[in-house]
């Protein structure tokens, strides 16, 4: 095996990659066309029709650049009508759909200000490395870990079957490359459950050891407040909030994340 063999088997490998991408959710934006039910209802001000309409849609899809458009525009129905914090919400979920669109996050931050919530983006390194950390989404960090492990597995090969400076080179960068995607996969995964919500009640909302009225709260987590769901029954849901197990109602909360 010399070096223009293993040269052009990485750059293979990384076309397969690319051709791979679509295949995972990561279509474009559609093009122009005419106006949805939702787009004429939200420009002549009726704003709950075009809740209404977006809600419907995003039930029936799938993709995920298509959910997040879905979700974007659900969050600036919500701002029209003064709910700034389901517009946080729903603009938190779309930016996890879709995390590299500007607009969503602009529009983020401007609801959580009118809410009264600190930035998303607070500006110190730790906000920067979080975002950082969530440019990818699971699919396409799935599938850049893929890659890499598999470029990883032919400088093996090219290692045990001739080996040479540039094999071990090219082992040692890809190893370092799997060691931080490894790491980033298990950031995620400790830090962002996969079942959330966020409290959506300007109030707040009231957690209870069981789901009855009637029982004494037990804690009570602010408006914008996210909490991890357990368990659902009608009208309720089972969540951990603040390292608290209870029940809250599920009219004060709205699901956040990707789905």
């Amino acid at each position: 095996m010399n070096c223009r063999f293993l040269w052009k088997s990485l750059l293979w490998a990384l076309l397969c990659m690319g051709f791979a991408a679509p295949g995972l959710g990561l279509e474009a934006t559609p093009e122009a066309q005419t106006p949805s039910a939702g787009q004429v209802a939200y420009r002549s001000g009726d704003y709950a029709s075009a809740k209404a309409h977006w809600a419907g849609a995003l039930e029936q899809t799938t993709g995920s650049a298509r959910r997040g458009e879905l979700l974007h525009n659900l969050g600036n129905a919500a701002f029209r009508e003064g709910n700034f914090l389901e517009a946080v919400a729903r603009y938190t979920s779309a930016v996890e759909h879709a995390p590299r669109q500007s607009d969503t996050w602009a529009n983020l931050e401007l609801a959580r200000s009118r809410a009264g919530l600190e930035a998303a983006d607070r500006g110190d390194l730790a906000a920067t490395v979080e975002r950082l950390y969530s440019i990818l989404r699971l699919p396409e960090l799935e599938l850049l870990s893929f890659g890499v492990l598999a470029l990883l597995g032919l400088c093996l090969l090219g290692e045990a079957l001739r080996g040479g400076r540039l094999t071990r080179c090219l082992a040692v960068i890809f190893l370092g490359l799997g060691l931080g995607l490894a790491a980033l996969h298990t950031w995620r995964a400790v830090h962002t459950p996969a079942q959330r919500a966020m409290v959506t009640a300007s109030g707040g909302a009231a957690l209870r050891s069981e789901p009855n009225l009637d029982l004494p709260v037990i804690l009570r987590v602010d408006g914008g407040g996210i909490i991890e769901r357990v368990d659902s029954l009608p009208g309720w849901l089972r969540v951990r909030a603040d390292g608290t197990l209870g029940w809250i109602e599920d009219m004060q909360t709205l699901e956040i994340g990707q789905d």
